[in-house]
């Protein structure tokens, strides 16, 4: 749940990447793309303490009461994304670095390192190495349950791999799968209640994510384009209360307006299952999560050139939880720039 603030925004910001950047371009050579922005809106969570290495605080360190939902915090957030590539002669094999703007603004700073190749007829297939930088990585709370005290933070980290297959046997069809292991450095979950060590052992956050999704896109990037998603999301935790699993959907309109002018629409939508009575709260915990968002491309703008486009992206987000102290939201307004090479 930690990693899931900011899901609503998720194929708004991708579509701007996907739009400006082929994934296999037809020349030799290097490739890539940057996209540098800047956020501001509100968050709320009892969970997550910061990103960007520490930098940007999302949670209070003293905590009223664990039976209350989150306050409201206000924030800015920065939005990074970039990948670098090499295309080999045979234009039909590519090496990248980098990351997703779909995963960085879930709080997910994975990095990719990994290959992709173009099989004729069948598709592109690829195959990368995944790896959560600590410098911009998120901290937690050792223990988020903690009252009346300062709470101490501490990183966690992600790492696994991902494969992708897309333009399936020659049509719009993208299936992706990734399995990841989560770390947390100091994992203290409840170590300040009067639990057992069975209780106590049903908070633990650390585990596998595993995901499993499925993409289809209707029409073309050089019209319209209607991108459907569902995907299975299973995160494996140690503890089983903490242990969740369910589905997803969202949808993407991406509307090409001329003159370099490009408008994304999305919504998502989530239903999830914890696996175990939490030892707290005496319930199992249920949650939903509905976002959307809007985000505005334009190419050309203050006279760059065309390889520059210009994002802004309104965005809500919302996770709602059984038990309340798990709740997370965000409202967001950003802008950015893009600059593909």
């Amino acid at each position: 749940m930690t990693k899931k603030i900011g899901a609503a925004l998720l194929a708004g910001l991708m579509a701007s990447q996907v739009s400006a950047y082929d994934l296999i371009p037809r020349s030799e050579g290097w490739n890539g793309f940057i996209n540098v922005g800047l956020g501001a809106g509100e968050v709320k969570t009892n969970m997550i303490s910061s990103i960007g290495g520490g930098n940007v605080d999302l949670s209070d360190e003293k905590l009223d009461s664990r039976f209350d939902g989150p306050e409201s915090k206000d924030v800015g957030l920065p939005a990074f994304a970039y990948e670098l590539s090499y295309v080999f002669n045979d234009s039909n094999t590519q090496v990248f670095l980098g990351n997703l703007l779909e995963d960085f603004v879930r709080f997910d700073t994975t990095t990719r390192f990994g290959i992709r190749h173009n099989v004729n007829k069948v598709g592109i297939f690829g195959l990368s190495a995944l790896s959560s930088p600590t410098v911009m990585g998120i901290k937690v709370w050792s223990d988020p349950y903690a009252e009346g005290v300062k709470r101490k933070d501490t990183d966690r980290d992600t790492s696994g791999a991902r494969l992708s297959w897309e333009g399936v046997l020659g049509s719009n069809l993208e299936l992706r799968a990734s399995a990841r292991e989560i770390e947390i450095d100091n994992e203290n979950s409840g170590s300040t209640l009067a639990l057992t060590p069975d209780q106590l052992a049903l908070l633990n956050r650390e585990g596998d994510i595993n995901k499993f999704d499925v993409r289809y896109t209707f029409g073309s990037k050089e019209s319209s384009a209607f991108l459907v998603q569902a995907a299975f999301v299973e995160f494996d935790l140690d503890g089983e209360a903490m242990a969740y699993d369910g589905y997803e959907l969202s949808a993407t309109w991406l509307l090409n307006m001329g003159n370099g002018s490009r408008l994304v629409t999305n919504v998502v939508y989530g239903d999830f299952e914890h696996d175990e009575v939490n030892p707290i709260y005496g319930a199992t915990d249920e949650n939903e999560r509905l976002g959307a968002s809007v985000t505005y491309f334009k190419s050309g703008i203050f006279g760059l050139e065309k390889h520059w486009t210009m994002n802004a992206t309104a965005g809500f987000y919302e996770d709602d939880h059984d038990i309340d102290f798990y709740d997370s939201e965000l409202t967001i307004i950003s802008v950015g720039m893009l600059r593909t090479f």
